[in-house]
């Protein structure tokens, strides 16, 4: 039961924590992603940053032979907590102070480059939870304003959830298109655009639902 509601937790748009996302790299900690609207964002934590230590605690790769486990027990503070962390960023040695806290997850981006004259608008989707829907809405209707192209940037997503994706491209083709096919072992299912398809994945009523009307409008419920 604990893992299930873990696990319905990752989608949501609310997090506990610093918001960082660090990988193992020749034995050193490094982060890969800085959550958009996280608290390590805010103190201008960087992706590429190499973490040294923390309060004092040095993460020594020759030491430990679990330098992951290491790093992330020295990041589980509670709420309130704030973190020292010990920070190289090219040869630089920094110290930044971060706090845990709750902070809403902001999986969609809107960034803008100028090539050959014309101006493009990156929309870079790094998950499809339950608040990527709405925030790629914003996206594309700022984009569509404000740019002669838009690219989607799917780079590194983490994946997610198919009502999702079901709503955000229904935004963009409209209602009754075919947008994936699910083949069982014995049967197969189609999901078209405009759709709610939480019902494929979703048993559990407390569970948030997202819907999608025949326009591309997102509806949050509860039921």
């Amino acid at each position: 039961a604990e893992e299930y509601e873990e696990y319905f937790s990752s989608y949501s748009a609310v997090a506990t924590g610093i918001g960082i996302r660090v990988a193992s790299v020749s034995g050193r900690i490094v982060i890969m992603e800085v959550v958009g609207g996280s608290p390590a964002e805010q103190a201008g934590l960087l992706a590429g940053d190499v973490i040294l230590g923390a309060d004092g605690v040095l993460l020594d790769g020759n030491n430990s032979e679990n330098l992951l486990e290491d790093a992330q027990e020295l990041f589980a503070k509670e709420e309130g907590s704030v973190i020292e962390l010990s920070v190289d960023r090219s040869g630089k040695s920094l110290n930044v102070q971060v706090e845990v806290r709750e902070y809403s997850v902001r999986t969609v981006s809107l960034d803008y480059i100028s090539y050959c004259g014309k101006r493009f608008a990156v929309i870079a989707i790094n998950s499809f939870d339950y608040a990527a829907p709405v925030q790629f809405k914003e996206a594309v209707d700022e984009a569509e304003k404000n740019a002669d192209f838009i690219v989607f940037d799917l780079r590194g997503n983490l994946g997610g959830l198919l009502s999702s994706v079901s709503a955000m491209l229904t935004y963009l083709v409209g209602d009754g298109v075919k947008l994936a096919e699910i083949v069982y072992r014995n049967s197969s299912d189609e999901i078209y655009s405009g759709e709610n398809a939480n019902d494929y994945y979703f048993t559990d009523n407390s569970v948030g639902r997202i819907e999608v009307t025949l326009n591309g409008a997102v509806i949050y419920n509860s039921a």
